[in-house]
């Protein structure tokens, strides 16, 4: 009799178990929610939020629509600085309409801007951002590849043509100063 009771009460506590954690992974619209934790020792991987920019250009006398778009890509290899920390890098889209007419849709990542950096510095940095320079003429865009949550970076500049040809130079703000 003891057996049978002590059966019971461990199928009847697998149950119990079994269904407090069946509601409680789901969100509003039924979708089952899986947290996912790194493995023992591993750190989590960190990553900069998305981000949207958009800018109206005027250019030889036309109006140009530039939109940039910043989004941790997963597909990316991951980055460890220094300390151990894992940081997603980003892919950032560059889209220039013309009144109406696709210029340029591009996605960059850091590879693009790999001949303008140290091999030793690009292996621990990420795409951090890409900006629209209104101090320089035509549509001029700067470009930040840098160390996560640290303010060394190394800027450059990207140049888009009228026609969406892209060139590439490295830049320093504090030119002609």
């Amino acid at each position: 009799m003891k057996g049978f009771f002590y059966i019971g009460a461990c199928v009847g506590m697998a149950a119990l178990l079994a269904l407090s954690s069946c509601g409680s992974g789901r969100d509003k619209n039924g979708i089952q929610l899986v947290e996912k934790t790194p493995d023992e020792g591993e750190p989590a991987v960190q990553q900069m939020s998305p981000s949207q920019a958009r800018e109206e250009i005027v250019y030889k006398g036309k109006k140009y629509v530039a939109t940039v778009m910043r989004a941790p890509d997963a597909a990316l290899p991951v980055v460890q600085n220094g300390q151990g920390e894992r940081f997603l890098d980003n892919g950032i889209t560059v889209d220039i309409l013309c009144e109406g007419r696709q210029v340029l849709r591009r996605v960059f990542t850091k590879r693009d801007f790999a001949p303008y950096v140290e091999p030793a510095f690009l292996e621990h940095s990420i795409l951090q951002g890409l900006v629209y320079d209104a101090s320089a003429a035509g549509l001029s865009f700067l470009v930040s590849v840098g160390y996560p949550q640290t303010d060394l970076y190394t800027l450059l500049r990207l140049t888009v043509s009228a026609e969406g040809k892209c060139s590439i130079e490295k830049t320093d703000l504090m030119e002609g100063w």
